[in-house]
């Protein structure tokens, strides 16, 4: 795990709204954590920051999502190797293999919200959003198209 954490990097934008501004009495609400081979880099976040991190000129292999105390699930489609397994749980959980690039990513987040991405592709650019509610499925990139995903950016709003 830990020559996993220290091989990932991406771009990967999270941005969470809520009803009041951001501010230094404001709760952690969650962390992202990514990969591209160079190093692990891991960022936590308040309501209404919108944190970049990694770099957008190498593929993507590994995403960690932790949305503070809620369940995510996903599965990543990895490059010679296809649909990894669903999976889910609460905290950190992993999406992505070593060392493979990442071609599409589907994530689904339980629960009243609304949740979107788009994944930079490699010769592409930005893809348009993708966006679900509720425990819908949400996929960006291209499952075996031959193109890594270099960044993804992520939008979360609860919904109360």
């Amino acid at each position: 795990m830990k020559k996993l954490m220290a091989l990932i990097a991406a771009a990967i934008t999270f941005t969470v709204l809520a009803a009041a501004p951001a501010s230094a009495s404001s709760p952690t609400i969650g962390c992202l954590g990514f990969d591209n081979g160079r190093e692990w880099t891991q960022q936590c976040f308040q309501a209404g920051e919108m944190p970049v991190a990694g770099t957008s000129d190498d593929w993507l292999d590994v995403v960690s999502f932790d949305p503070e105390s809620r369940e995510v699930c996903g599965q990543a489609y990895v490059m010679d190797r296809g649909w990894q397994q669903w999976q889910c749980g609460v905290g950190p959980v992993l999406f992505g293999q070593e060392d493979r690039a990442m071609e599409a990513l589907t994530i689904s987040l339980p629960g009243p919200g609304k949740f979107c991405m788009q994944a930079y592709m490699e010769e592409y650019g930005w893809q348009g959003w993708q966006c679900g509610l509720e425990g819908n499925r949400v996929t960006v990139g291209n499952a075996n198209g031959g193109w890594g995903i270099r960044a993804v950016m992520f939008y979360y709003s609860y919904l109360w």
